[in-house]
């Protein structure tokens, strides 16, 4: 499934650069952070690619830009654990 799950993530993305993290996976799921650029700012997101069906489908759960200082990334990072206990635990 992991194997999976990057691929369809990888598709998602484009030809885009990008870098993640696999924080928990399961029979039916995984869930990523990933770090991209966009427009020229950095952008840390949270993705759950999921069994639909005979598919895979794709959710994003979380985006925030971050800044070059420590306080803006901890900032993001905290609310993402936020959403990824609310939403998808």
């Amino acid at each position: 499934m992991k194997e999976k799950c990057v691929k369809k993530l990888e598709e998602w993305f484009g030809g885009n650069n990008f870098d993640y993290e696999i924080i928990n996976t399961s029979d039916g799921e995984c869930i990523f952070v990933t770090i991209s650029e966009d427009c020229g700012e950095r952008v840390a997101s949270l993705y759950r690619v999921f069994k639909l069906g005979d598919g895979l489908e794709i959710s994003r759960d979380y985006e925030q830009s971050i800044s070059n200082n420590n306080a803006s990334i901890l900032s993001v990072i905290s609310e993402m654990m936020k959403v990824y206990k609310r939403v998808l635990v």
